[in-house]
């Protein structure tokens, strides 16, 4: 979340009980020059009783830092310590364990060429962070999303999915650690347009508790627009289907963030939430929509419309006066404006939270991070 020409990472948080209205508040935690890609947040990188969530972010331009945000206070106010993991210009990022040895790695896409998959360690021997390049992307263009967890289903949450590449060479790919190498394969050709987001999770009952991937793509001017992609591995290999896409007469629908979590009661199991990049927007007319359903009956329902571009979007439960979860996402335009958003069914409510002062943001990731508070995410 920052300027073009200043970039900055904020914390926001919630204070609220159940009997009153919620307050909110945020923290600056970090000011630098460039653009900030992606954040994620998680535990276990220092081992694996390592307990302390921390932020992990990277920059496109400026410094191109990848930065790990720990806090480092006994007592409010959190204090921030910044540490600078690797350098090189990278998009997409992600934490998890992707080679099983119990503690958790920190992941990333380099943006610029030469491009490839990184992933950086600590090493508690020497008390450094060592590096290794997972896979070498030749002659492909940027990353632009990324996740991490049990895509194949064996139970570990290991599988690196990623998109990379513009138009007719965007792809999706899955890279993973298989005992003895770093496996990259692509599992989506794409559609002739730019993949943007993707998501690992469980949005389709009819695969029961199996995970499953969405990508989704951006449009092209005077249509077809943005697709919604259901990708699943079966014992034949992994299959997709077209969970929505926007037809060719109604303008161009850029989709370019996706998250999945169970954030409307009126379905069962969890759904799908896409944010548009663009102001003309179609038929739809609406800047966050949610995509839900199982096997092959899949709807769509505008959660909120607006004359804005959106990009970052993540859910979680973020607001204890709301049971579930709920959508943070925020603007790519000039307003600079975090939103909150939840409800069910047909009716839904929106929450402007924080104001950056204007500017763009890319990146919205909800997690643990501050552990002062026990109330929620």
């Amino acid at each position: 979340m920052y300027k073009i020409t200043k970039t900055t990472i904020f914390l926001i948080l919630i204070f609220a009980s159940l009997l009153t209205a919620a307050t909110w508040n945020y923290q600056s935690i970090w000011t630098g020059t460039g653009i900030l890609r992606r954040v994620a947040i998680g535990n276990k990188i220092k081992g694996p009783t390592d307990d302390t969530f921390r932020i992990l972010t990277v920059q496109s331009s400026g410094t191109k830092l990848v930065l790990l945000f720990t806090d480092t206070s006994s007592t409010l106010p959190m204090m921030w310590r910044v540490d600078t993991v690797d350098t090189g210009a990278f998009f997409g990022c992600g934490i998890g364990d992707v080679d099983r040895d119990g503690d958790n790695d920190l992941v990333y896409a380099r943006a610029t060429s030469p491009y490839y998959v990184a992933r950086s360690y600590w090493d508690p021997s020497t008390s450094t962070w060592l590096h290794e390049n997972i896979v070498t992307l030749a002659g492909t263009a940027p990353n632009w999303g990324m996740d991490i967890g049990d895509a194949n289903n064996d139970g570990y949450a290991d599988d690196i999915i990623y998109s990379a590449g513009n138009t007719t060479n965007s792809k999706v790919y899955w890279a993973f650690w298989d005992g003895h190498a770093w496996i990259n394969t692509v599992i989506w050709n794409g559609d002739g347009r730019t993949t943007m987001g993707v998501a690992i999770g469980n949005f389709d009952s009819a695969n029961g508790d199996s995970n499953e991937v969405v990508a989704v793509t951006n449009g092209t001017s005077g249509g077809p627009g943005g697709r919604v992609m259901r990708l699943c591995l079966t014992p034949s290999g992994w299959d997709t289907l077209t969970l929505w896409m926007q037809g060719t007469t109604t303008g161009t629908l850029s989709l370019s963030g996706v998250a999945i979590g169970d954030f409307d009661s009126h379905n069962s199991g969890k759904e799908i939430v896409t944010t548009n990049a663009t102001t003309t927007s179609g038929s739809i007319n609406g800047s966050v929509f949610e995509v839900y359903g199982s096997g092959t009956n899949w709807s769509s329902r505008t959660l909120y419309s607006a004359d804005i571009s959106y990009w970052a979007v993540a859910v979680g439960d973020v607001l204890n006066t709301n049971p579930g979860e709920e959508i943070v996402f925020s603007d790519n335009a000039s307003s600079g404006i975090v939103h909150i958003l939840w409800g069910a069914g047909d009716e839904w409510y929106n929450e402007p939270i924080f104001n950056m002062g204007g500017g763009s943001s890319f990146g919205a990731a909800i997690g643990d991070v501050n552990r002062h508070r026990s109330f929620n995410q």
